[in-house]
């Protein structure tokens, strides 16, 4: 419902299938000469190429100032379907926690309110949820409340972390970060390793494929 409206699925116009042929192209063309005949073998594709995102980045903002792609706040990234099914949940939640409580959506152009971005992150198998939101100021109203609220709404949601940007720029977080809610990290099995996750951790966002 979103392509051509954002930017994180361009290539959806395409068949999966076509896709992968594409991709065994171009590393076919990268290895030619040095490579020995059927030597490349076919890509590992997905049995489903959809809702596999175990990171996702929502943007809140001011819909009258949303032009540029990904920065549509009436999108809040609720209607991707790369995202895992967890990442929907909490950024519709979030946004109407924001709208019932009056919580102002940040605005480039004059840098005036308080959300800035949700970084939803899910443990693929263990389904654990955290959530990090980014904030133009430390100071953050019922703090306490808006965690209570969401946890309820997604059960799913095991900690919640408040991360300070109040920089002018398109650089996602902060440096300052605080816990609200829950251990501030969530814990993943990849591989068969055990995975501790923080909302600075880099983690391979599509973890079938990583396996």
């Amino acid at each position: 419902p979103a392509f051509g409206r954002c930017g994180g699925c361009s290539r959806l116009d395409v068949s999966y299938a076509d896709q992968l042929l594409a991709k065994e192209q171009q590393v076919a063309a990268l290895f030619e000469g040095i490579a020995p005949a059927g030597a490349l073998l076919p890509i590992l594709g997905m049995d489903d190429p959809f809702h596999y995102r175990n990171k996702v980045i929502s943007p809140y903002a001011p819909a009258k100032g949303a032009k540029r792609k990904g920065k549509d706040a009436k999108l809040a990234r609720a209607d991707i379907l790369t995202g895992m099914y967890e990442t929907k949940k909490v950024t519709l939640a979030i946004r109407d926690i924001m709208a019932r409580w009056n919580m102002e959506p940040y605005n480039e152009d004059t840098g005036a309110g308080f959300v800035r971005h949700a970084v939803v992150r899910v443990g693929h198998k263990s389904g654990e949820v955290l959530v990090t939101v980014v904030t133009n100021g430390e100071e953050f109203p019922a703090s306490k409340a808006f965690c209570r609220e969401l946890a309820r709404r997604v059960p799913e949601v095991t900690t919640i972390v408040q991360n300070v940007n109040t920089r002018q720029t398109n650089v996602i977080l902060g440096d300052k970060e605080r816990v609200l809610f829950g251990p501030g990290f969530i814990l993943d099995t990849l591989c068969g390793l055990t995975f501790r996750i923080s909302s600075q951790s880099f983690y391979q966002v599509n973890a079938t494929q990583t396996e």
